[in-house]
């Protein structure tokens, strides 16, 4: 007969003390890289694993602080790539609506300045250092925002030609 498993679960159990020390107090730095750097064997194994059976195959981590940075890494990396390509779409589009590459330059520069700004504000100013690699969605919202300005700005000063009295 054919069993069809449609889900099952893979938990890889490591604890201390290793093999060669007395206990988990015995240099548990030493022990827990050495437990990391197993783990993070593991995790590309598994990580061509998922991208073979994409469609099939569910992952999630818990556990390693090692595997865990990797994936978080891994996944900001991708989402840095996405701001890039996000700016050079919203750099286009002011492009089409202003029709002025130097109005466009500018303004886009000054959208994304203001990233190291607030980080300036909030590190030195506010003296908080802590830095969420969540926090890379920020340039989303800025970028939005900012270039909602951009039109906003360029579209009052294209209607303020129609209202003010001609001069000669």
């Amino acid at each position: 007969s054919r069993l069809d498993v449609h889900m099952t679960r893979l938990a890889v159990f490591g604890g201390l003390p290793l093999e060669g020390y007395e206990d988990a107090n015995d240099r548990t730095d030493e022990q827990e890289a050495k437990l990391d750097a197993y783990l993070s064997t593991l995790y590309p194994k598994i990580e061509a694993a998922r991208v073979r059976y994409e469609d099939e195959l569910k992952v999630r981590w818990l556990g390693s602080n090692e595997v865990f940075a990797d994936y978080v890494t891994e996944t900001v990396n991708t989402d840095v790539r996405l701001v890039f390509g996000s700016i050079v779409f919203v750099f286009l589009y002011v492009l089409y609506h202003t029709r002025s590459f130097f109005l466009t330059w500018v303004s886009i520069w000054g959208v994304i300045l203001c990233f190291p700004a607030g980080a300036f504000w909030s590190i030195v100013v506010c003296r908080v250092v802590f830095f969420d690699p969540l926090n890379i969605f920020l340039l989303f919202i800025l970028l939005g925002l900012g270039a909602d300005g951009i039109f906003i700005a360029f579209d009052a000063w294209t209607q303020s030609e129609e209202g003010l009295p001609h001069w000669r």
